[in-house]
């Protein structure tokens, strides 16, 4: 599966992130000094996708997301998102905490 989706992964306008052409869902890739590494964010949403990877970045010991690569109109979605969740009565941080678990 690995050998195929390394051709099937496209590079986006953010760091780090990717886009399967088959599947759309989005993936973190970062180089070690040995190794490069690949997760799934299981996401097809990009605001998701962005927040996962930040959490995805931390954990691998690495800044989080630079500010400078998220758009304006971008950053507003996410507002909005986060804006509708805590609407519904979701806390700050439950979404990471439950990707997590």
């Amino acid at each position: 599966m690995l050998g195929s989706m390394k051709n099937t992964l496209v590079a986006t306008d953010y760091p780090n992130l990717y886009r399967s052409k088959e599947s759309e869902i989005f993936y973190a890739r970062i180089d070690t000094g040995r190794k490069t590494v690949k997760k799934s964010l299981k996401t097809r949403v990009l605001t998701e996708a962005l927040s996962r990877l930040a959490g995805f970045l931390a954990e691998q010991g690495r800044d989080e997301l630079p500010v400078e690569s998220v758009s304006w109109y971008l950053a507003v979605d996410m507002y909005v998102h986060g804006a509708a969740l805590a609407d519904k009565g979701v806390a700050p941080g439950c979404l990471e905490q439950l990707a997590a678990a």
